[in-house]
C-alpha cells in the first residue's frame, strides 16, 4: 500500500467520523486541537495526522485508532457508543438508562 492510499483512507474515514458526530471542520479542529489548516490537509489527503491529533481522536472523541488507520474493528471504542447512544437519546430514555431497569422512576432512587 502506497503513502497516497493511506493519506486518502484515512482522510474519508476523517470525514465519516465527522459527519457521524455532525461536527463541521471548525467543530473537529476545537475537539482534536489542531488548526483548520491542518484539519483540511488530513482530510484532503495531502498530510497524515500528527501523532498528538491522533491521541486526541482517541482520548477526546473515542475513535478507534486501529479503524481510523487499518480500517480494523468498530470506529468508536465500545464503551463510547453506550455513552453516545444515551446522549442521543430522548430525554425519558436517558433517566430510564440512568435508573437502571424501567420499573422505577428516576425519583424513587
Amino acid at each position: 500500500m502506497n503513502r497516497k492510499k493511506v493519506l486518502q483512507d484515512i482522510a474519508l474515514r476523517l470525514k465519516k467520523i465527522r459527519e457521524t458526530l455532525r461536527f463541521s471542520p471548525v467543530d473537529m479542529t476545537k475537539r482534536i486541537g489542531t488548526y483548520r489548516t491542518n484539519y483540511y490537509k488530513y482530510e484532503s489527503a495531502t498530510s497524515f495526522p500528527h501523532f498528538a491529533v491522533l491521541t486526541r481522536l482517541g482520548n477526546n472523541l473515542g475513535v478507534s485508532l486501529d479503524w481510523l488507520i487499518l480500517a480494523k474493528g468498530p470506529m468508536f471504542y465500545k464503551e463510547n457508543r453506550k455513552i453516545n447512544a444515551i446522549a442521543n437519546a430522548a430525554p425519558t430514555a436517558v433517566l430510564t438508562e440512568v435508573a437502571g431497569n424501567g420499573n422505577t422512576s428516576f425519583a424513587d432512587r
